[in-house]
């Protein structure tokens, strides 16, 4: 009781009370969020035009800005790859945004560092087939709903791309969208092939460049009798062939037929074609002793289809390089130099295409700085791409209507050829 009364005691009058602790009326504050202000950089092919912070002397991209990557042919013509129209956070993809892919495909979602994880997404392919749901680490992955390109659907619980039926099974959708594509450039209807008549080899080649970059088609080149002389071909006016990037089917298919090996034949043609930035051409040849009898079965293209030596995708130019068929025919000392901008389209299978090499680190990882003498300092990624044609050694009549050219082209040759995925380019007297 004694210490209670004691510690309830007022203190002495000879000792002062003791002295309370020292108080900041003004604490340090906490480091402020560094000024957002919108700029425009371009540096390695990237195009940045948006919000950005100064951080030990960078800018980073943070808050809403467009990204453009872009590439460089083995002739120097700049292509865009893909873009990024969103949120940033610390320089990384983070937020909600509109990413429009190389092979047409287009995802409109959330991300995170560059990853699609959304609540609410929805990727869009080329041929209009979608999903819109929920994506975790990059697949579909949650509630969702994928609706085909041919009107079927599939609504409710996904894992991993992969969709869970009623009857408790699973159905890969990956796999099932591939086989579809894969179906659709096999097959379809060439009743309305484009046709595009031409008279001259400056003529010829602005369509050649136009069909496939712009239409994402594949030319079909063929003559009538009445332009070139007999001997000649019409890779004689094509600019960027040679030997060595031209496969003539019918020596194929005695290879094929002997079992010897065609299908480097196909592979060293596209490899060379890539790197040297020529085109890589296939040339059917009507059978000499029966000429009436057109082209022979034995050089049908679906006989020397390959995945990783004459891929079907080469009938969809965004497709072939949107997937990144290019890195496995190039040679080990160029793959690091092809560059496409993660994150590539997940809904497709690890055996749906072959398998790249380990891609090299995202381009960009840092805006550039903000000396003015940095910008442009890297060169854009190379982007090998390859120009493809078919034609053929036949000729056509003199004279005939686009409809009669259509019909004999259709006779001829569309049990042999994705003609459906061609132009006709029919080279003709002016």
């Amino acid at each position: 009781s004694s210490g209670l009364r004691s510690a309830a005691m007022a203190p002495k009058a000879d000792k002062a009370p003791a002295a309370e602790a020292p108080t900041d009326p003004d604490p340090p504050a906490a480091p402020s969020e560094p000024e957002l202000v919108k700029k425009t950089f371009r540096r390695g092919g990237q195009v940045y035009t948006g919000f950005v912070k100064l951080v030990n002397g960078k800018y980073i991209r943070h808050g809403f800005g467009k990204n453009i990557w872009t590439g460089q042919t083995v002739k120097g013509e700049s292509v865009v790859i893909c873009s990024y129209d969103g949120q940033w956070r610390d320089n990384a993809m983070t937020g909600r945004a509109i990413f429009k892919y190389y092979d047409g495909s287009v995802y409109e979602g959330d991300f995170e560092k560059g990853i699609l994880t959304s609540e609410e997404g929805k990727w869009e392919w080329a041929d209009g087939t979608n999903y819109k749901g929920m994506w975790v680490d990059g697949y579909m992955h949650g509630q969702g709903r994928f609706l085909s390109a041919t009107g079927e659907f599939w609504e409710g619980q996904f894992h991993r791309n992969c969709f869970h039926k009623h009857d408790g099974s699973w159905i890969d959708l990956s796999a099932r969208h591939q086989a579809s594509e894969m179906a659709s450039l096999a097959k379809g209807d060439a009743s309305h092939v484009p046709i595009v008549r031409v008279s001259s080899a400056l003529q010829l080649n602005e369509e050649l460049a136009r069909i496939t970059r712009q239409d994402n088609m594949v030319p079909f080149v063929v003559a009538d009798t009445s332009c070139l002389p007999e001997e000649a071909t019409v890779l004689d006016w094509v600019e960027g062939t040679d030997q060595d990037t031209t496969v003539f089917l019918k020596f194929v298919a005695i290879q094929k037929h002997r079992h010897h090996d065609y299908r480097s034949r196909f592979y060293n043609g596209i490899q060379k074609a890539l790197v040297a930035g020529k085109r890589f051409s296939v040339v059917f040849e009507p059978d000499e002793e029966d000429p009436e009898g057109g082209v022979p079965q034995s050089q049908a293209l679906q006989e020397f289809f390959d995945r990783f030596a004459f891929p079907l995708e080469s009938f969809d130019p965004r497709l072939f390089h949107g997937r990144q068929y290019p890195v496995s025919f190039l040679p080990e000392d160029r793959r690091q130099e092809y560059f496409l901008v993660a994150p590539a389209p997940p809904p497709v299978s690890a055996a749906a295409s072959p398998e790249p090499p380990a891609e090299p680190p995202a381009e960009g990882e840092e805006a550039p700085p903000p000396a003015p003498a940095a910008t442009g300092a890297r060169d854009p990624p190379v982007l090998y791409r390859l120009d493809f044609l078919v034609t053929t050694q036949g000729r056509l009549p003199n004279g005939a209507s686009d409809h009669e050219v259509r019909e004999v082209m259709i006779k001829s040759y569309e049990h042999l050829t994705p003609l459906h995925r061609t132009t006709i380019v029919l080279v003709a007297s002016g």
